[in-house]
């Protein structure tokens, strides 16, 4: 794709305003201005003299004692109260607070490395297959930093720096009053500091990186407070630090607003938890609107009408929830709540992810970007369990619980969210999905099917239309790759993203979106639903959708989703054009013992057996497996990619990528069954359309009484290829 065609598809998809703020930004990057706003400078210079209003004093003993008064804001909790009665489930937290002590860190939700004490702030995490990279240089100003030129994936160094250690280290102090606790978090806070003078190296290039670093020393500034009042100076270093990552994030806010993503949400959270809780500082007026308005912008743009997240990302939706609830909650305890419009966002983002996530586990489909965070560790349970994520979000927006008492509840107390007020939230049944998102919902049983299908309002993160998720009680079935790394060498750079690593269709090889850059899809592909349906009964449902990304050859994929049982899927891919083409359909499946044969692939798992049985006019297939070939012909493609599965960052697990290829005039059908323990297709009555035949591939499904008759599915326009805008 030529500079041309990039800047055409850039303005019609991204917008002619996001465009000119990250122009807007550049000429001040370029300029020096930028530079000039966040000079280096040292923590031994008097930056809190500086910076404080005229009526306080910088002088240790005097600046503690009016962080201890009354008159200083309201955290989420009393920092001088006894909290060690508090945790109903203190271990995991005491557990977790020993291994770092030790120079073992959790990073992307991934068993503990070792990092040593302190570990070397200017050195990649070895978690990786490569070798790890040289450190960098953290003495120059960040702008000599281009995180495109790093030698290596930068989270790979700013995952520790985001500082997601101070939680457990502060939940296992307040719950067993140890000091050894509240010595070795703040040892390693003294060593972030000595090495990373304000503004100078790789941690401070990102306004995201400072706010969510800055939030997590607010809550040692607070959750470690008794210890650290045993010696006024600790107080001035810790605030130091606080005001100097705050002023860090203004001068940059025009790149985050250029992004329209979760950077303007969270540095406005950032900035305007600086703004809040030290009013002390000359600037935290300025900081403290700014944050907010910047806060209610993303709010109010980044929250789809059905609830659903800009990104496109379940987990960067519970990111975006992390960071609402800690800004309402601050909001409210000191006395200015949030707009009620701000709050409706908060319940809409709550009702969504709960629309995703299995309540059994609170496990989420891991649909589109996975950078492996999660900003407030702040209860016991695994990265995957978004269930302490809702709770207090919607304990505090609706004053309703999502789930029974459990350990996810320490989320509220620690950002100060009090008990239920209203009887626990019941889910309407039959939610069918989140349109606007793009997320369509099927149910049966245990088995919840999801069926990607979107008309892109904002970019996407992955070209992933008509990907189709499946998932038997707790077992993953059908599933999506994932991230893994966001900046590698070939071929890891991001490769995750594409439509050939997930459950769709390739046609003659082709991605149905530009790629523009790792970060960057142009041309998006549209996707509509033409008609969702179930049986009488509610036993039998059914689903029709097609995007449009492969217009440049004159051709319309369209899948239809049939739920049987909750045992037993059928999949149909209809191919619709003219001409002679090839469609590759591609499945990632969990990994297991696996047999196969023309026409099917059996899987077993630990507790459940899957079979896939597929059939196309000509068709080849091959299984893949950790990166090789390992049974049929290869397909094509990057091989080295296929049979991957991340479910954290940086981390990739063996899965079974079975590729079904077909060859010949369109139309083409593809069509994949999906049955578990045993299901058979022999019980199911079908009568079949032609492809292009319609709107839903199939005519009348029926499984013993459990009739859904489609034969007045037909469709509302030609079977032509349509292209919005």
């Amino acid at each position: 794709m030529n500079r041309l065609q990039t800047a055409y598809y850039a303005a019609r998809e991204l917008g002619l305003g996001p465009l000119a703020r990250w122009v807007l930004y550049q000429s001040k990057l370029r300029s020096g201005w930028i530079r000039a706003r966040t000079p280096v400078t040292s923590w031994d210079k008097p930056l809190l003299a500086r910076a404080l209003r005229e009526d306080f004093s910088a002088e240790p003993e005097e600046y503690a004692a009016y962080r201890k008064s009354l008159s200083a804001p309201c955290f989420f909790f009393d920092p001088f109260a006894d909290l060690s009665g508090a945790l109903s489930h203190p271990a995991e937290a005491v557990a977790e607070a020993d291994d770092v002590r030790d120079g073992w860190f959790r990073l992307f939700g991934l068993p503990a490395v070792w990092l040593g004490t302190p570990p070397d702030w200017s050195a990649l995490a070895p978690l990786s297959d490569d070798a790890p990279p040289p450190s960098l240089d953290l003495t120059e100003h960040w702008t000599a930093t281009p995180t495109d030129q790093v030698p290596g994936d930068i989270k790979l160094l700013w995952e520790l720096s985001r500082f997601g250690w101070v939680f457990p280290m502060v939940r296992a102090y307040r719950a067993t009053g140890n000091r050894a606790y509240a010595e070795a978090c703040w040892d390693l806070i003294l060593s972030w500091r000595q090495a990373n003078k304000p503004n100078a190296g790789a941690h401070w290039v990102s306004g995201q990186e400072v706010a969510l670093r800055l939030m997590a020393l607010t809550f040692a500034f607070y959750g470690l407070a008794p210890w650290l009042h045993r010696k006024a100076t600790r107080i001035t270093r810790l605030a130091t630090m606080i005001l100097a990552h705050a002023a860090r994030i203004p001068p940059t806010l025009d790149y985050a607003r250029a992004q329209r993503n979760n950077h303007l949400l969270v540095e406005g959270v950032g900035l305007y938890t600086a703004g809040v809780l030290f009013p002390e500082i000359a600037a935290a007026a300025e900081w403290r609107r700014t944050g907010r308005s910047a806060l209610l912008h993303a709010l109010h743009t980044q929250v789809f009408p059905d609830g659903g997240y800009v990104q496109h990302s379940a987990n960067y939706h519970r990111l975006a929830l992390q960071a609402a609830t800690w800004a309402a909650s601050l909001a409210e305890r000191n006395h200015e709540p949030l707009p009620d419009e701000a709050l409706g966002s908060i319940r809409r983002l709550v009702r969504a992810l709960n629309a995703l996530v299995d309540p059994n586990d609170g496990r989420a489909p891991n649909f589109g970007a996975n950078d492996g965070a999660l900003i407030l560790p702040l209860s016991d349970g695994e990265f995957g369990d978004f269930r302490p994520a809702l709770q207090a979000a919607l304990r505090l927006a609706d004053g309703q619980n999502l789930y029974p008492r459990g350990p996810w509840d320490e989320t509220c107390l620690w950002l100060g969210i009090g008990g239920p007020t209203k009887p626990d939230l019941q889910e309407p049944a039959g939610l069918a999905g989140l349109p606007d998102a793009g997320l369509h919902l099927l149910r049966a049983g245990e088995s919840r099917g999801m069926l990607r299908c979107a008309h892109f309002t904002s970019r996407p993160g992955h070209s992933d239309q008509l990907h189709f998720d499946l998932r038997c009680g707790r077992q993953p079935v059908a599933i999506d790759a994932g991230t893994y790394l966001y900046n590698a060498a070939p071929p890891w750079d991001n490769s995750l993203t594409c439509a050939a690593a997930h459950n769709t269709i390739l046609v003659d090889g082709q991605e149905p979106m530009l790629r523009s850059g790792r970060f960057l899809w142009l041309d998006w592909a549209q996707g509509r639903v033409l008609g969702r349906w179930q049986s009488a009964d509610g036993r039998l449902q059914a689903i029709t959708a097609e995007h449009d990304g492969f217009h440049r050859l004159g051709i319309i994929h369209r899948r239809t989703v049939l739920q049987v049982s909750p045992s037993l899927w059928l999949v149909v891919d209809d191919v619709l054009g003219g001409g002679e083409h090839s469609a590759r359909l591609g499945w990632l499946l969990a990994d297991g013992r696996w047999g196969f044969r023309p026409g099917r692939l059996s899987i077993r798992q630990d507790r459940l057996r899957v079979d896939v049985w597929f059939a196309a006019p000509s068709a080849s297939a091959a299984l893949y497996k950790a990166g090789e070939l390992v049974a049929g012909d290869n397909a094509g493609g990057e091989e080295q990619i296929k049979g991957w599965a991340a479910w954290n960052y940086a981390d990739r697990q063996p899965a079974l990528r079975l590729e079904v290829e077909s060859t010949g005039p369109l139309p083409l059908r593809l069509i994949t069954w999906l049955a578990m323990d045993g299901a058979g297709t022999g019980a199911v009555d079908l009568e079949w359309r032609a492809p292009g035949d319609g709107v839903c591939a199939v005519r009348r499904a029926a499984l013993g009484a459990s009739v859904l008759d489609l034969s007045r599915a037909h469709p509302d326009h030609p079977s032509s290829v349509r292209r919005a805008g």
